[in-house]
């Protein structure tokens, strides 16, 4: 299954690498297209062609009201600025964006899908991960993630593990996979 991506990034320096990493990333992001400005952005998000738009921080009128309506088509948000600059990142925060990265961000190190059912052991893809600088963590709703579900993730790179025969609430899964990662790997990034 692929995600398919809109991008709103034009005239970023690193508008070029995000690109052809999406291009050939084994991720499942698709690009669908290009948007010249914000206004294409929202016609082309509300056609219901796209889950996802990268937006640069730059962006003009980019508002709150914008990312309110992506969200309601459906479309997530997810904030790029460049590189060091920590009050464009707030900006983006402050009009709702809940994912925010610098443009020139590297794919996890260490990607990993927790589920409760037949995962891995977690201490053996640790140990085989040597010291990764970042990690992507999935971890599923209450009730816990479908087996098609985790079967995408597993298809997407990320190691299915399991964090031992308890089943932790979907609020105690998260802090207890950080836990375990900074106990072994100190903090990331």
């Amino acid at each position: 299954m692929t995600v398919p991506v809109l991008t709103a990034v034009t005239g970023a320096a690193w508008e070029a690498g995000l690109v052809a990493g999406l291009e050939r990333s084994p991720s499942g992001l698709q690009m669908v297209r290009r948007c010249a400005d914000l206004p294409d952005l929202l016609a082309v998000a509300a056609t219901g062609t796209a889950r996802a738009a990268l937006l640069a921080a730059h962006l003009r009128r980019l508002d709150r009201d914008a990312v309110a309506r992506l969200a309601a088509v459906g479309v997530a948000a997810v904030g790029l600025h460049d590189p060091g600059d920590d009050q464009a990142g707030a900006r983006l925060r402050s009009l709702g964006v809940g994912q925010v990265l610098p443009g020139d961000a590297a794919p996890a190190d260490l990607a990993l899908c927790l589920w409760e059912h037949n995962g891995a052991a977690l201490g053996g893809v640790l140990a085989a991960s040597g010291f990764p600088h970042s990690a992507l963590v999935l971890v599923g709703p209450e009730g816990g993630l479908a087996g098609e579900e985790v079967e995408r993730a597993g298809a997407h790179g990320l190691a299915v593990v399991s964090l031992g025969p308890r089943i932790l609430r979907t609020e105690t899964a998260g802090p207890a996979i950080v836990a375990i990662l900074q106990s072994r790997f100190g903090d990331l990034g």
